[in-house]
């Protein structure tokens, strides 16, 4: 997560950098352009490598030899695993 956020930190400060420069509405298009563009990018990922609109998910969820198949058992298992970090 360090990692992932450091290279957040460093994208954001490449795409700021030359939009500091921008005033009024051409500040405002440059941002809803970066916008799209990562949109179109992981929706429409080259090779797809996202699986674009259908999403990244496993065939199914394994928890301690208790397969997760419905929606709802992997509903009340993430519902848990928030419970469980915010009281961590």
């Amino acid at each position: 997560m360090v990692i992932v956020a450091f290279i957040s930190a460093l994208v954001g400060a490449l795409v700021a950098w030359p939009a500091s420069k921008l005033v009024f509405h051409f500040l405002s298009l440059s941002t809803i352009a970066f916008g799209e563009i990562i949109f179109v990018l992981v929706s429409q990922s080259p090779g797809g490598i996202t699986n674009n609109y259908r999403g990244m998910r496993p065939a199914s969820i394994n928890l301690f030899g208790y397969e997760l198949q419905s929606y709802t058992a992997i509903l009340y298992y993430g519902i848990f695993c928030v419970f469980i970090f915010i009281l961590a």
